[in-house]
């Protein structure tokens, strides 16, 4: 997925009814993502499963560097 920035791997799968979201920052430098709006509204809500850093839960907040998070709906 095409978050806008080159150095955040970002992605979205699907089995079922079940999807994961999974956006990691793979710099060491801080960057914000760009979700597509849809994505943006679809996980807006949701809270992280699995993160490896502490802080912002929102999909489109800024990523710390080397900074992952992986989101379940």
């Amino acid at each position: 997925m095409d978050v806008g920035a080159p150095a955040v791997f970002a992605f979205r799968r699907t089995l079922g009814a079940q999807r994961l979201l999974v956006i990691a920052n793979l710099s060491s430098s801080a960057v914000t993502p760009h979700l597509p709006e849809v994505e943006r509204d679809y996980w807006r809500d949701e809270r992280p499963i699995l993160n490896n850093v502490v802080g912002e839960d929102r999909a489109d907040a800024a990523l710390s560097p080397w900074e992952a998070k992986v989101y379940a709906r």
